[in-house]
């Protein structure tokens, strides 16, 4: 068998089969520094001093060798024993926990090895990842939103009975931008000029007299830029026998659609309507409608005037006493950019901080944060006497889509909140 083996410090030794080895012949080959001649071991070569079990593996094919080496004298290690079948193997449901797998370690010479999933996981976690048992999972993220403006029911300084809205005060329109419509005689006129129309008795008068008033009438403001918020100071405040009013806004040439005001609860709310906040009643008392503003809104020409226009309809012959404004145009608020998370989500808590120089002492203040997109929204209790306030939710599942706006529903009444900040903790999706 020396001719097979070559090499001055081999030692090889045959090995007889027993009846149940599918191997056609087993050979024990010792100390060898050459490999035997042959074999399919991509020509790697024998350790001065290691030993190995070379076999033929099928009689039939002369190339079919393969070898053993012994590690230690107590683990049989493969060598070169052709290309592994991986895809042979048995089928198991792995356990990330638990199982194993093997590796090259290129620490240690590009030694074979083995490691656990779990330790494959942990060592790839990074900053926002956490490993455990061999599950990755997203902690969660803390996202930033401020508003400047005071918190507090009337915080925008539009007018009382205020819709809680935290924005800047656009500037008063001109009186060109504000108008009235007598449907009977199909004519517009400029508020501060209303008691030039028929059946109109006053100047600054939103609607006709009672006695002359008509399904179809109107009055009309508009602005430059949308807002969230319009304010109307009363010198004569609107009385109703019934429902009889709506808005609209603009949403195209000489086309309008309905504004959403659903009450007290939002997402709109008109404060002048002291019976059902809906704007069916509206201008009972002084104060503003608040609302989301509409996607869809553009800006449309009435009477040669172009601007965002929000429309106040007479639906029902209702009005017992017009409502007539105090010499002034209404005021209105942009408020904030909605807060727009970053990654879909589930917003858990949220951190406020009230920078105003004098804490809230009076009262807790309440803060609701609604989602203008699905109408979903949360309400917290910011307690007095406090800098800092942390309250969690229970599993606000959101989306990118999301648009959260927070409004005032209880203020404190002599201390407001200032330019507060929102921490917001949210857990990817």
């Amino acid at each position: 068998m020396a001719d097979n083996y070559p090499g001055s410090r081999t030692l090889a030794l045959g090995l007889r089969t027993s009846s149940t080895s599918h191997r056609d012949s087993e050979v024990l080959v010792l100390a060898g520094n050459g490999a035997p001649s042959g074999a399919t071991n991509g020509g790697k070569k024998l350790a001065t001093g290691q030993a190995a079990v070379y076999y033929r593996q099928d009689a039939t094919s002369a190339d079919a060798y393969c070898y053993f080496t012994i590690d230690g004298g107590t683990n049989w290690i493969a060598v070169d024993a052709g290309t592994p079948d991986l895809d042979a193997l048995t089928a198991a449901v792995v356990d990330v926990s638990a199982d194993s797998f093997a590796l090259i370690d290129a620490d240690d010479g590009n030694a074979s090895k083995k490691d656990t999933i779990a330790d494959l996981i942990a060592a790839i976690a990074g900053a926002g990842l956490t490993a455990t048992s061999g599950v990755l999972s997203a902690n969660a993220s803390i996202v930033s939103f401020v508003t400047p403006g005071t918190m507090a029911i009337d915080g925008d300084g539009a007018r009382t009975n205020g819709g809680g809205l935290v924005g800047q005060v656009v500037a008063t329109p001109a009186a060109d931008y504000c108008k009235v419509y007598d449907l009977g005689t199909t004519t517009w006129a400029d508020v501060d000029n209303s008691s030039s129309l028929t059946g109109w008795t006053a100047d600054y008068q939103l609607t006709a007299d009672a006695a002359n008033e008509q399904v179809g009438d109107l009055f009309a403001i508009g602005f430059d830029v949308p807002v969230a918020e319009i304010a109307f100071d009363l010198s004569q405040l609107a009385t109703w026998g019934a429902d009889g009013m709506k808005y609209t806004y603009s949403d195209g040439p000489g086309s309008t659609a309905d504004l959403t005001l659903t009450g007290q609860t939002g997402p709109g709310i008109d404060n002048t309507d002291s019976t059902a906040y809906n704007g069916k009643r509206s201008l009972q008392r002084v104060g503003a409608i608040t609302f989301d503003p509409p996607s869809d809104w553009v800006v449309d020409t009435i009477d040669g005037q172009e601007a965002y226009w929000i429309i106040g309809e007479i639906t029902a012959a209702q009005v017992t006493q017009e409502p007539i404004l105090n010499s002034k145009l209404p005021e209105a608020v942009t408020g904030e950019e909605p807060f727009r998370l970053p990654f879909d989500g589930t917003l858990s808590a949220v951190t406020m901080t009230d920078y105003a120089s004098t804490l809230h002492t009076a009262q807790d203040v309440k803060i609701c944060f609604l989602d203008r997109v699905s109408g979903e929204s949360r309400t917290v209790t910011f307690a007095q006497d406090r800098r800092r306030e942390r309250v969690t939710f229970t599993g606000w599942a959101l989306t990118t889509a999301a648009r959260i706006v927070p409004y005032v529903v209880q203020e404190d009444g002599t201390n407001e909140a200032l330019d507060m900040r929102f921490d917001f903790v949210i857990t990817p999706a």
